[in-house]
């Protein structure tokens, strides 16, 4: 796949644990990439990742979701390092 490293908001509640394993990234049902590692920042009191999205992935207005035990968690692919501030979203990068 080619694409970028980037970093992700995940709604929803606070994830419990690091995942063990790659989590699916979609984009309407078709697979657009993958979260690496994801968890519960408390400094920044959200859920954080990293993964990789294509670039079909991040040229789409479409919204992209992450796959997690049966749930499905809305993404927000931020630039890295993550920060409080001001964050340049994937549409702004391209």
């Amino acid at each position: 796949m080619k694409g970028n490293l980037l970093a992700f908001f995940l709604d929803g509640p606070a994830l419990k644990k690091p995942n063990e394993h790659r989590l699916r990234l979609s984009q309407n049902g078709n697979k657009v990439g993958y979260v690496s590692a994801c968890g519960y920042s408390p400094r920044l009191r959200k859920n954080i990742g990293v993964g990789m999205v294509s670039l079909v992935g991040l040229k789409s207005t479409s919204p992209i979701v992450m796959e997690a035990s049966e749930n499905l968690y809305n993404v927000d692919v931020v630039s890295l390092p993550f920060s409080w501030g001001r964050q340049i979203t994937s549409q702004q990068a391209i």
